[in-house]
This record gives C-alpha cells, sequence and structure tokens, in this order.
C-alpha cells in the first residue's frame, strides 16, 4: 500500500471520528461554560458516544470504596498529596484505566499511584436517555502525612481531623 493511501485512509478515519463525536448528542460549548466534548477529549475516542459528566441525566456513581494508592513519600516530614485524574467509565461501568489522563497534581509519583488504582473501581454507569453510556469521570484523591511525636510509652491522641490539601 502506497504511502497516499495510507495517509487516505487515516485522514477518512479522523474524519469519521471527528463527525461521530460531533454527532453524539454533547451539547455545544456555550459562554456559560461548557459540557460538550473538549479537544483533548479525543484521547477517549475509542469509547462512542462519550459524554462529561453534565451531559447525561444521570453521573456515573463509584460503588467501590477503601481502595487506597499504594505510595510512599520518601520525607518523613508533613506533606499533602493531591491528583485529579481523568478517564472513561465504560457503559458497564468498569473504568478504562488506558484512558487515565493525570488533570492536576503536586506529586507525580502519588498521582501515578492514583492512576494504577483506576482498574479496581467499579461505577454504576451513567445514563442518558435511560441507556447506560461512557462518561469521562473525573476522580480526585488526596492524602495528608503527619508526624506526631509523643512521650515514650503513651498512645497519640488522634485529636481532629485536619484540613484538607
Amino acid at each position: 500500500m502506497s504511502f497516499r493511501s495510507l495517509a487516505s485512509i487515516a485522514l477518512l478515519v479522523i474524519a469519521t471520528l471527528a463527525g461521530a463525536c460531533a454527532s453524539s448528542g454533547s451539547r455545544v460549548a456555550t459562554a456559560e461554560g461548557s459540557c460538550g466534548l473538549r479537544p483533548q477529549d479525543s484521547t477517549f475516542a475509542i469509547h462512542i458516544p462519550l459524554y462529561r459528566d453534565c451531559s447525561v441525566d444521570r453521573k456515573a456513581v463509584k460503588l467501590t470504596t477503601g481502595i487506597r494508592p499504594d505510595y510512599q513519600p520518601t520525607s518523613r516530614s508533613n506533606g499533602c498529596y493531591s491528583a485529579e485524574v481523568e478517564f472513561v467509565v465504560a457503559a458497564d461501568g468498569k473504568p478504562d484505566a488506558s484512558t487515565a489522563r493525570i488533570v492536576r497534581t503536586n506529586t507525580p509519583a502519588y498521582a501515578d499511584a492514583v492512576v494504577a488504582t483506576i482498574s479496581q473501581f467499579r461505577y454504576e454507569p451513567a445514563r442518558k436517555d435511560g441507556a447506560p453510556v461512557a462518561q469521562i469521570v473525573l476522580e480526585k484523591s488526596e492524602m495528608i502525612t503527619k508526624t506526631v511525636v509523643v512521650p515514650a510509652g503513651t498512645r497519640p491522641n488522634p485529636g481532629r481531623a485536619g484540613p484538607g490539601c
């Protein structure tokens, strides 16, 4: 197959994906806010139709709890670690870890640990017009470490929970 034929096929595939995304039923961005798919959402294009949480009738709901990132801080000092990770939850409620994208973090190693937990989550899938659909989900995770010094032979008083990150 020639380079020109491959380029034509690639262009056809891109045009088809763009058309499918444009006609997937998501709203168009407005001045008040954006609910439609964004250009960076093209990395999620394997899931069509695909929606943001503001475009569905019922958002995907996380069912699993108690799953913590496997992260050990390298410093013994007090610290705050946070990460926001975006990924697709398919219409069957399973997250697609291959679509994970770190949106924001203050510690890349912590964000990587959060990404590694995604495949363990389960969701009630999003719904649009009564049918389950794929939705882009934003998962936020925080971990705070504190050093507590107490006299030998005594137990630390947990006190009240401190502020978040």
